[in-house]
């Protein structure tokens, strides 16, 4: 059966009472006649309503927004290609690097997404009513500057986890799990500010400029974490986005997209120079030094390299070339793995390597060489290449019993969220602030299991401290479902 056969028709059931299909499927319909025009016209129109169907799914009003930002980022790594082939009249195959099934590949992630958004709809059940009242109480009971001490100290404890994460040694990855909560006192700080009308927003301007001037250099220049917070953060205060504040976040938006076109462009001479040859994910200068070099480098650039650039980042964001060349190799050269792969991510957060110290190391390039035969780059080169979770799932158990991992997951994700935010009274507040950097490490499609299953554990044990230890000493016990004191809202506060 071809992929044209697979595709579902669409068709809008409408009521005489409704007048329009809803904000979920707005982008579907505005996206629709990219989809019937080109050679990729009957799985864009799948993506369409995978689009529709998972966005309907998972919006939650007055929620923090991350299980729709998961969904919404792997459906973009999944569906872009048939688009962008779409409006270049190529179809998804000439956008590949590498022969194999693509078609399959694409109709099978976006499949999974569906299964995903369902099941992760089906654990975090109904949306929590009066949460944003309740957020709001809570951020209005004490002035702007405590948020933004809170935000600071944050910082620096997570800084200090970081620099100890290097020479910790068993200790590494919970130390940088802890690094993370930065995110959500950022978060904090963004409810605080964006909640309760007429609030300054100088300190959090203050805060976003400092956390998106650390992010320029680095290894990786992971700019785009600062701006995926700081919307996850804008949404949950429920900002109205009209013109005045549309503007602004257009531009944010048009800036993140530029700086990904830039970064794609300089990304392999600043690597080089970052990691002085080594050819190790390493930085071995100093900051100054890794923004001058970005400066000289962007300065270099002319009118053919961003258009150029631009395509580039379009391709490595879709994500399908290696699940392709796995669909080719799987089970016609390299048998079923019968569950070992998606077997060992479930195990490693439960085997600390102080216990096992014969536990294996992830190498993604090394599994991914293994099974498409690509002779991708591997650490010895500085970098790391994953065929991404749902072609780890189909190495597993094929094409049909490959979405009960993928199912497994969703019921993860959403079973988590709503763990966290239906602690009672300032305990949901903070769930709401800990559950986007909580689930982020299921953000991307190109993620390993082996790194994403062991990352969402472990980011327990912050939520734990968080809710457990830390919140009740900085905002008391929750009595009833009650703030302390039982403070109410005071939204003429600017301080």
């Amino acid at each position: 059966m071809s992929i044209s056969q697979c595709a579902p028709s669409i068709r809008f059931a409408t009521r005489r009472s409704q007048t329009h299909l809803g904000p979920a499927w707005l982008t579907p319909l505005l996206l629709l006649p990219i989809a019937i025009v080109g050679p990729n016209t009957a799985l864009a129109l799948y993506a369409c309503f995978v689009l529709g169907l998972g966005t309907t799914f998972l919006w939650r009003p007055g929620e923090p927004p991350i299980l729709l930002l998961i969904f919404l980022y792997q459906w973009v790594q999944a569906a872009v290609g048939l688009f962008y082939g779409n409006l270049l009249g190529l179809p998804i195959s000439a956008l590949s690097d590498y022969a194999g099934r693509q078609e399959m590949a694409v109709f099978l992630m976006l499949t999974g997404l569906l299964v995903l958004a369902l099941t992760i709809h089906f654990a975090a059940g109904a949306s929590i009513r009066g949460l944003f009242p309740r957020a709001q109480t809570f951020v209005a009971a004490r002035p702007l500057r405590f948020w933004l001490w809170l935000f600071i100290w944050a910082w620096i404890f997570s800084a200090v986890c970081g620099s100890l994460a290097g020479a910790s040694g068993d200790l590494r990855q919970v130390l940088l799990t802890f690094a993370n909560i930065k995110w959500a006192a950022f978060i904090l700080l963004t409810l605080a500010t964006f909640a309760i009308p007429n609030r300054s927003k100088t300190g959090w301007l203050a805060a976003f400029g400092f956390l998106f001037a650390l992010s320029i250099g680095g290894f990786f220049s992971s700019f785009k974490e600062v701006f995926l917070y700081a919307l996850i953060g804008m949404v949950a205060s429920k900002v109205r986005f009209n013109v005045r504040v549309l503007l602004p976040v257009a531009i944010l938006a048009s800036v993140m997209i530029f700086f990904g076109v830039v970064w794609t462009a300089i990304k392999g001479e600043y690597r080089a120079f970052v990691n002085e040859g080594s050819g190790q994910q390493v930085v071995l200068v100093n900051y100054p030094a890794q923004v001058a070099e970005i400066v000289h480098l962007v300065s270099q650039l002319n009118e053919q390299d961003l258009p150029a650039a631009a395509d580039g980042m379009v391709r490595r964001l879709t994500y399908f070339q290696f699940f392709a060349v796995v669909l080719d190799r799987v089970p016609n050269v390299l048998p079923y793995a019968g569950g070992q792969i998606w077997g060992d991510a479930l195990l490693r957060p439960f085997m600390p390597r102080l216990l096992f110290p014969n536990k294996s190391a992830v190498n993604d390039s090394e599994l991914t060489n293994q099974y498409t035969g690509l002779g991708v780059a591997s650490y010895l080169q500085g970098t790391s290449i994953s065929m991404g979770y749902m072609a780890e799932a189909y190495i597993d158990f094929g094409p049909i019993f490959m979405f009960l991992p993928i199912a497994g997951l969703g019921l993860f994700l959403g079973g988590f969220y709503r763990r966290l935010l239906i602690q009672p009274g300032a305990g949901a507040v903070l769930g709401m602030a800990l559950a986007p950097f909580a689930l982020m490490p299921a953000l991307f499609a190109e993620t390993s299991s082996l790194k994403m299953v062991p990352a969402l554990v472990l980011s327990i044990i912050p939520c734990w401290v968080v809710l457990n230890v830390l919140g009740p000493r900085l905002f008391g016990t929750p009595r009833k479902g009650k703030l302390r004191g039982n403070v109410r809202p005071r939204y003429n506060s600017g301080a």
